[in-house]
């Protein structure tokens, strides 16, 4: 009982993880065209340091918002190369259900 436990916990956690990643957006269309940056947001800075926001927004010069922890920051915009955005990615999506069908299967097959 307790390996088929695990085993649902380890098909839970492949599916959660499978389905997101972080997709690259062109500096200029996110900061430009919107002045709220998406929930979560990561900013590559030019010097390839990345800055976690939390509720970030855009002003004439720099991006403003929260980091995870819960510090305020400002980075200038002209230091930022790009931003990336958590988004749903079908391929891995449907890597992690076949994945976990397998893992099922095997599961299901050492009790028949």
């Amino acid at each position: 009982m307790r390996r088929q436990r695990s085993g649902v916990w380890c098909v839970a956690l492949v599916l959660l993880w499978g389905c997101q990643t972080w997709s690259q957006t062109p500096v200029a269309h996110a900061l430009n065209s919107a002045r709220d940056l998406p929930a979560n947001a990561r900013l590559v800075k030019s010097d390839g340091r990345t800055v976690d926001l939390e509720s970030g927004h855009v002003t004439a010069d720099s991006v403003i918002g929260e980091q995870p922890d819960g510090q305020r920051t400002a980075v200038p915009m002209d230091s930022v190369a790009f931003v990336q955005v958590h988004s749903l990615s079908w391929l891995r999506t449907l890597g992690a259900v076949y994945g976990g069908l397998f893992v099922v299967g095997l599961l299901v097959g050492e009790r028949i």
